[in-house]
């Protein structure tokens, strides 16, 4: 059985989106079954010797086919005169993509979902024959994880040097990998177009990270290019461009990992923020410190506080969907604090605010005009005594 079921095996779910007739050919979504070997090429189009014929007037003779590379599956499209989309992308002419599980395919008027691995069976009927194809296929694709065997990320050639779909484990932990033109490189890709030591991938337990290395045409990361120096992270199925090669990284493990973590860690307030783009930080419940007058700021002396408050906004990291402040915000609080009547407005709105919510109000120290008056007055005959003692006494 685990020579008939592998983690080869591969199930294509067709349907027709606007069949003329409820006969046609997968006018009802039908399941199709490939196993090595036959999982090794499945070719569709209007011919009738493809492994999926699509018998449709728009429909190239042979219009696409997923073909198996090791333990990867990829589209290929062949050249059809009506194109073929994965996951709402269209494909270029004879461009190459990696399959994943679950992915959704489009000829013309044909839906595919290509599935491999232990899902092609877990949806089906729970029979006591497909539990059993189940267990063994679990058996089969998590044999790796129980016998701790290192399954690593891998970076695969799709075009570009001598050796397309060639395949590059990144096997060793934290080890820094070149990727260049020269020999002494660990992945040698002969393009003119590529520098000596164009690149570099180390990978860690964080996973895989990629950087410029001072290259001539740089390093693109799913149409993004990166900053010299600087390591960017990978992330499965990321298209890489090196001069004119086009790469892909492949790590289905740590996806599969990371999607597993997330669910761990989930955090529904995280979470909303994340979809709303904005974070709400809460506010000190102490008053502010007392002593600070707003009104009688002057322009120099809001401008040092400034640019302090810049220089260390500028060393906190950038945080993914976060807006940065408006101009329109910083020069609504630049014009309050150096406009006197607006500060003194201000800070006669925050008095009633902290009476009305129970906060102490500050009190600023000093005396009121009658204890001066009563001091002086007392000060005075103080000194016309002692004088009249003065004068008397002799």
């Amino acid at each position: 059985m685990s020579e008939q079921f592998s983690a080869q095996s591969v199930r294509l779910t067709v349907s027709h989106s606007t069949p003329s007739e409820p006969t046609e050919a997968f006018a009802q979504p039908e399941d199709l079954m490939f196993n090595p070997p036959q999982s090794d090429q499945i070719c569709m189009g209007r011919s009738p010797s493809n492994e999926i014929p699509l018998n449709h007037a728009a429909v190239s003779g042979q219009h696409a086919r997923i073909v198996r590379q090791g333990n990867e599956f990829f589209l290929e499209e062949l050249g059809s005169r009506n194109g073929t989309i994965l996951n709402g992308t269209r494909l270029n002419e004879r461009e190459s993509k990696l399959l994943r599980s679950g992915d959704h395919i489009r000829i013309v008027p044909y839906d595919i979902r290509f599935v491999c691995g232990v899902e092609v069976y877990n949806q089906l009927p729970p029979t006591e024959n497909t539990a059993m194809i189940r267990d063994e296929m679990i058996r089969s694709v998590l044999g790796g994880v129980m016998g701790h065997e290192d399954k690593p990320p891998k970076l695969i050639v799709m075009s570009g040097g001598q050796a397309s779909m060639q395949q590059f484990e990144l096997s060793g932990m934290h080890a820094d990998y070149r990727i260049g033109r020269a020999p002494q490189c660990d992945l040698v890709i002969q393009d003119e177009n590529i520098s000596r030591e164009h690149a570099a991938v180390r990978r860690d337990p964080s996973g895989v990270m990629i950087r410029d290395l001072n290259s001539r045409n740089g390093v693109v990361v799913n149409g993004r290019r990166l900053a010299k120096g600087v390591e960017h992270a990978l992330r499965d199925r990321d298209e890489i461009t090196l001069g004119t090669a086009k790469l892909q990284f492949s790590d289905p493990e740590g996806a599969a990992l990371a999607e597993m973590i997330g669910d761990v860690v989930n955090d529904p307030v995280a979470e909303q923020a994340a979809v709303s783009g904005s974070i709400s930080v809460p506010q000190p419940n102490s008053p502010p410190p007392s002593g600070v007058d707003v009104a009688s700021m002057g322009e120099e002396g809001l401008g040092e506080g400034g640019e302090a408050l810049e220089a260390n906004s500028s060393d906190a990291p950038e945080v993914p969907g976060l807006d940065a402040p408006s101009p329109d915000g910083a020069n609504e609080l630049g014009e309050a604090g150096v406009n006197g009547e607006e500060g003194e407005a201000l800070g006669a709105e925050g008095g009633e605010e902290g009476e009305a919510g129970g906060l102490p109000v500050p009190v600023e120290p000093g005396l009121t005009s009658t204890q001066i008056t009563v001091i002086a007055t007392v000060v005075v005959l103080v000194v016309l005594g002692a004088v009249w003692l003065f004068m008397f006494s002799g």
